[in-house]
């Protein structure tokens, strides 16, 4: 978990997930999923099988499942096999 006010410079990577509300500037690489609250700024790309996005990504998204929340900010490309979205402002 990155937590507010905490910033990460470089890229993650995960066997499991990633929870992120702080900031990230670098790709953000997970097996399983990558959470970005109403909080979360990720500055790279993000692959996961899930990607849940309620805050700001400026970089590509790849996910099996993704799902955008209300206050969901995408600067970028987005692939996946699924995308809904939410009406909750939260991820």
């Amino acid at each position: 978990m990155i937590a507010p006010g905490t910033r990460i410079e470089g890229a993650i990577f995960s066997e499991g997930g990633v929870h992120i509300d702080g900031e990230v500037d670098g790709d953000v690489r997970a097996k399983r999923y990558v959470i970005v609250t109403a909080e979360g700024v990720v500055h790279g790309n993000i692959e996961a099988a899930d990607v849940y996005i309620g805050g700001t990504v400026h970089g590509d998204i790849w996910a099996i499942e993704l799902e955008l929340f209300g206050s969901a900010k995408c600067h970028g490309e987005i692939e996946a096999r699924r995308i809904t979205k939410d009406s909750l402002d939260e991820a």
